[in-house]
């Protein structure tokens, strides 16, 4: 996302690595919930924000389920490692 932004020519690098917002979940509901139109730095900082939050409320169901659908040889190799970080 970075570096089509970049690209894209609409940010700097400065302004792609800077962070001037602490309310990203805040302009993200004002622009769903009200239709706020947002700068460029501001859908910056939603997307940094949203990529960095993914789906970590699902991701415990997503994870049973693997392991329970998983391939054996993955559920191997998986538990040989948790046997050796154990020793």
């Amino acid at each position: 996302m970075k570096a089509m932004i970049l690209n894209l020519g609409v940010l700097s690098e400065a302004e792609l690595n800077a962070n001037p917002t602490a309310a990203p979940w805040k302009l993200a509901a004002q622009s769903l919930a009200f239709g706020k139109v947002l700068t460029w730095q501001e859908l910056w900082c939603v997307l940094r924000w949203y990529a960095h939050n993914r789906g970590y409320d699902g991701n415990i169901l997503a994870s049973a389920k693997n392991r329970q659908e998983g391939d054996a040889d993955d559920i191997k190799k998986n538990a040989a490692s948790h046997d050796m970080m154990a020793k």
